[in-house]
């Protein structure tokens, strides 16, 4: 006769035969009610992975943008001869935007903001720029601060890029430029203003 072997707790049974001509029935363990199942460990796996990946995004910001920015002290002489040298690939040729004298952002090629230089702005709209600079002359001082960042910082959301220009004291938003008007304008001269409240101010993409 069959010998059954039992659980006290609803059990299963798996059919084995270890000899002929007996036929033993073993009961199979049930799963723990406190394991936890497959699919509740899976999501745990993923939140695990997204948290880690949005560390060392972070991470990776946060580098990137120190090593963006570069403040030094320097007396005037020296910020014209700063200036002077990363103007010069532009020399005679018109930003992008430029305020006027009652403090309008006014797009070059629009009337009255030639200024003396060509209308046609210094740029390449062939070329998606890769590369966002600013340099900021702070007199009272006595600061260069120099910005050289990944252009796709300006797609960030949020108080990022805000946060790597503070010191040069330049928003994009304040003069009405977005992430797409800038990649759209291509490499070239943006702004180019010698008081911008108190600040000697050159913005250039690359």
């Amino acid at each position: 006769m069959p010998r059954l072997v039992g659980c006290a707790r609803r059990p299963r049974f798996v059919m084995v035969v270890p000899t002929p001509g007996c036929v033993t029935m073993l009961a199979d363990e049930p799963a723990s009610p406190d394991a936890p199942s497959r699919p509740m460990k899976r999501s745990r796996d993923f939140a695990v992975i997204g948290l880690l990946a949005l560390v060392v995004g972070l991470s990776v910001f946060a580098v990137s943008a120190w090593n963006a920015v570069d403040v030094s002290e320097a007396d005037a002489g020296a910020a014209l001869q700063a200036f002077a040298e990363a103007r010069r690939p532009w020399a005679g040729r018109a930003p992008m935007v430029s305020i006027d004298a009652t403090g309008r952002v006014v797009r070059t090629g629009e009337s009255g903001n030639t200024d003396g230089e060509d209308a046609a702005p210094a740029h390449d709209a062939a070329e998606e720029p890769s590369t966002f600079h600013v340099l900021a002359y702070l007199p009272r001082e006595g600061t260069l601060v120099s910005v050289e960042m990944p252009f796709w910082f300006l797609s960030m959301k949020g108080p990022a890029v805000a946060m790597v220009l503070r010191r040069t004291r330049f928003d994009p938003n304040a003069v009405g430029l977005t992430a797409d008007d800038l990649r759209a304008f291509g490499p070239g001269l943006i702004l180019d203003e010698d008081d911008l409240h108190g600040v000697r101010l050159l913005v250039w993409q690359e």
